[in-house]
């Protein structure tokens, strides 16, 4: 961790200075100062990874210019990432998979099977035996003497990825903000508006979508009140201060929404509407959308 923090602060000294885009910010982070963090994962893997995650989220939220309280489940799907522990497992079978089918006069192999037959407690025989448990296929490690595959870590992989996608929906729907979020997000994947337009437009909105504000729906959760009583301030509507309401209906922001907006989407504005807008990848469109969404940050940066 050590290592990779000095990697990892050099690279925020290139991104500075370089203004890189942020997929090639993500880019560098995975050829630079992943493999210093995963450096001989293999062996050591069993442990406890959470110095090692909160490494990979700091990257993320110092990039993205985020509050320490937004859920990682946003930055994980908006950014297309995914856990460290997954490349570790997926590194560890691997290892194992080479180690049984490789040939057996090798002095690994032979002291991997007086552990296996010998030593039941030795932590990091019983790690490979949880990660195939985890993942619903023991038959692989009770037949491993007729294993000759070596495509061990790519299947233990796949199958890891599908279990975080299943979490991170259990996530979404076990929190306000992810079901509000879950409205405008359906998968894990490095969203398109982040490499379309340049920061100063992403920015704002990818703080909008992550509820990196101060409507009445953020601040009201700070202050513990209840998510119907959360209303809008601003106009006469009673409705719900939320990312919707601002964007496609508060009369306050009526005039701004005709500039920077189509009106298909402010007129008679649903869900539906709301769902295309977030997803538009025209680049003028986005702009725009980015401009308005900063008008109405702003309009709150003081609250």
């Amino acid at each position: 961790v050590e290592q990779a923090r000095k990697a990892m602060y050099l690279l925020f000294m290139r991104i500075d200075n370089l203004a890189l885009p942020l997929d090639l910010q993500l880019k560098l982070f995975d050829h630079t100062v992943l493999p210093i963090l995963c450096y001989g994962s293999e062996i050591w893997g069993f442990e406890n990874l959470k110095i090692i995650e909160n490494i990979h989220n700091e990257f993320l939220r110092k990039i993205t210019k985020v509050r320490g309280s937004t859920p990682m489940y946003m930055l994980y799907a908006e950014l297309g990432r995914y856990p460290v522990e997954i490349i570790i497992k997926s590194r560890m079978i691997g290892f194992w998979n080479r180690l049984i089918t490789g040939k057996q006069s090798k002095l690994s192999f032979i002291l991997y099977q007086t552990l296996y037959n010998h030593d039941k407690t030795f932590k990091w025989i019983n790690y490979i035996k949880s990660i195939f448990t985890e993942i619903g296929r023991n038959d692989l490690w009770i037949n491993q003497a007729n294993i000759n595959s070596r495509n061990m870590k790519v299947l233990v992989k796949s199958v890891l990825v599908d279990q975080n996608l299943q979490k991170w929906h259990s996530d979404l729907q076990n929190s306000q903000k992810g079901i509000n979020y879950s409205i405008i997000k359906q998968a894990i994947s490095l969203e398109k508006y982040l490499i379309t337009v340049q920061r100063k437009y992403w920015q704002c909105l990818f703080k909008f979508r992550t509820e990196n504000h101060k409507f009445p729906v953020e601040t009201g959760r700070w202050n513990d009140i209840e998510y119907s009583e959360r209303k809008c301030n601003l106009c006469n509507n009673h409705d719900v201060g939320d990312n919707f309401h601002y964007l496609l209906s508060c009369s306050y922001f009526s005039e701004e929404r005709k500039t920077y907006l189509h009106r298909k989407y402010y007129t008679r504005p649903n869900i539906l509407k709301f769902q295309e807008l977030m997803a538009t990848t025209n680049k003028p469109r986005l702009q725009n959308l980015c401009k308005f969404i900063k008008i109405l940050m702003n309009k709150f940066s003081n609250v």
